[in-house]
């Protein structure tokens, strides 16, 4: 599968591609001049659905239930995560992601 089958909460752009951060499937690469799937991040089972997601340089960063994660792009691979006992079990909440212009990320959550 290429992962179209799961709903998308974010599109990142970058010159060559565009990024669909989906709620299951995980970050899937769309080229931007043949709108061809190119690749699909590798997400175990247990990974938890995604939540919200923001785009920044090279990287997307996305909340899921498990915890915060930023992923390399073109990669796709995990260069840091923040599990949810490290936030204190905060309940994020959907779509609540934001870069400030100074690239700082806030995601949202029930206590802040």
């Amino acid at each position: 599968s290429n992962g179209f089958d799961s709903l998308v909460y974010g599109v990142y752009e970058t010159p060559d591609s565009y990024w669909l951060t989906t709620r299951s499937k995980g970050i899937l690469q769309v080229d931007k001049h043949s709108l061809e799937f190119v690749k699909r991040q590798v997400r175990t089972e247990n990974s938890g659905l995604i939540i919200s997601s923001v785009g920044i340089d090279n990287s997307i960063w996305y909340a899921d239930t498990t915890g915060v994660h930023q992923i390399k792009l073109p990669e796709l691979e995990e260069v840091s995560s923040v599990p949810n006992s490290e936030l204190n079990y905060n309940s994020l909440g959907e779509s609540s992601a934001f870069a400030s212009s100074a690239k700082t990320i806030y995601f949202g959550g029930m206590t802040g």
